[in-house]
């Protein structure tokens, strides 16, 4: 499996390159024509690009996140200042496709202090949650018609930061509540599922930032991060 793992991560991060490169010329291009003729069309433009970037970026982290899952290399991106409130709302934006018009979120946030994380691991961690929502609402509107609701909410203690991620989509059954951390365990059908996603995110969050990630309710599904204020450790880490 690793080395089928590290394979496919090899694969992927070459177009990826290849990509990354023409879009910082877009990018450029587009920044420099909209200086010289403002409007509100290359101000979209400008936008799309921007979220373009921010989604390579992502998949170039997914591919490290392979590769040191395969134990070929380590993930050592740097710890830096991080604001939670905006993490949410840049992963939200990477998925408007994926929510379109169908899915609600609703906000609950509270006042939370700046963290210093891996940035990419944290939004990484938030991309999956969100995403596993999206597929639970997705699943359970194949059977019924209901409107599927997304709620985030936030806050802060003494000592850490929590954000609550809550879907009303498919529940997990009770019996799977154990095993839903577990390496290779899926509860979605198999084209979708691959039981790697959550093992990750929990190492992400509880071996290389010294937090939390827990399932706190299976019906409505919540999953509840919690991060430390001061950083547990502040430097690169290798996947277990």
């Amino acid at each position: 499996v690793g080395r089928l793992t590290a394979g496919l991560a090899h694969e992927i991060n070459n177009p990826v390159s290849y990509l990354k490169s023409d879009v910082r010329s877009l990018v450029t291009i587009v920044n420099r024509a909209e200086k010289e003729n403002p409007n509100s069309s290359m101000a979209e433009i400008v936008k799309i690009a921007g979220g373009i970037t921010e989604g390579l970026d992502r998949i170039e982290n997914v591919v490290r996140t392979l590769l040191a899952f395969s134990r070929e290399e380590k993930i050592d991106s740097p710890f830096e200042p991080y604001n939670l409130h905006t993490g949410i709302e840049t992963t939200l934006n990477i998925m408007r496709y994926e929510l379109k018009d169908t899915i609600g979120i609703q906000k609950s946030f509270g006042e939370v202090p700046s963290l210093h994380v891996q940035r990419n691991e944290i939004n990484q961690v938030l991309l999956n949650i969100l995403a596993n929502a999206c597929h639970a609402i997705r699943e359970r509107a194949e059977g019924e018609r209901f409107a599927g609701i997304i709620t985030i909410r936030t806050g802060a203690s003494e000592k850490k930061v929590w954000c609550e991620i809550e879907n009303n989509g498919t529940p997990i059954p009770v019996e799977h509540r154990d095993r839903i951390f577990d390496l290779f365990f899926s509860t979605k059908k198999s084209q979708w599922g691959t039981g790697l996603g959550l093992n990750i995110c929990r190492d992400i969050v509880e071996n290389h930032h010294g937090g939390k990630l827990s399932l706190e309710s299976t019906d409505p599904v919540m999953f509840k991060i919690e991060l430390p204020i001061e950083p547990a450790r502040q430097e690169g880490s290798e996947v277990r």
